[in-house]
């Protein structure tokens, strides 16, 4: 409610565009005050602000059977509340590690050197060390992916109408999150690594990684 108000945002008018789209979702009934859960994650205003357990408690509070996002009802809520009773704590900017959906790796070229070792050993372990991390990570998630029979593709090919084989890394970390992948910055970090290039997630690559 407090970020809505200083930031002048009408919190509930994205999810009426996304659910009086043409490309909304047959599967959600329109004009009822719903939208998909994909659709809510695109439109969400504060995705930055919020920690990912912050986020499953909003999408478990304001969930239907079906699986959709009743925004009208969290509209109510957000306006219901009385800001002037709200304590100074509160009030404050929340510390959240969403700031960046997904935080630049800074290599070893980075890497202050001390010591007695140069810089070009250090550099040449942190190489080896970087891979090791990245084919754990890409191992980890090809599990996690087969055993829960995921349509990752699918997933992303929600974020990329024109079928480009791209997405921003913020709508990446937003699959990731529908998906629940967790990983922690590091590891998001060598994701955007391995597969971000011109600030844009080739998702096509990757998934064709982890499906293999």
């Amino acid at each position: 409610a407090l970020m809505c108000k200083t930031r002048g945002a009408i919190f509930r008018t994205g999810f009426q565009d996304a659910e009086r789209s043409s490309d909304t979702s047959l599967l959600c009934t329109r004009y009822a005050g719903k939208v998909t859960e994909m659709q809510f994650l695109q439109h969400f205003p504060f995705f930055s602000e919020i920690s990912d357990y912050e986020l499953q408690l909003v999408l478990q509070r304001y969930s239907n059977d079906s699986g959709d996002i009743c925004y009208v009802a969290m509209d109510k809520d957000v306006t219901a509340v009385e800001l002037d009773q709200a304590s100074p704590t509160s009030r404050r900017s929340p510390i959240s590690s969403r700031g960046s959906p997904i935080m630049r790796f800074r290599g070893p070229a980075a890497i202050s050197v001390s010591g007695g070792r140069d810089s070009q050993g250090i550099r040449a372990e942190s190489v080896e060390d970087s891979n090791n991390l990245d084919a754990d990570l890409l191992g980890r998630l090809k599990a996690d992916i087969s055993s829960r029979r995921l349509r990752v593709h699918g997933c992303f090919q929600e974020m990329d109408k024109l079928r480009r084989g791209i997405c921003t890394s913020g709508q990446a970390k937003t699959v990731f999150t529908i998906l629940q992948l967790v990983m922690d910055n590091k590891e998001l970090a060598a994701i955007d690594r391995m597969f971000c290039h011109n600030n844009k997630f080739n998702y096509r690559d990757f998934c064709n990684v982890v499906n293999e």
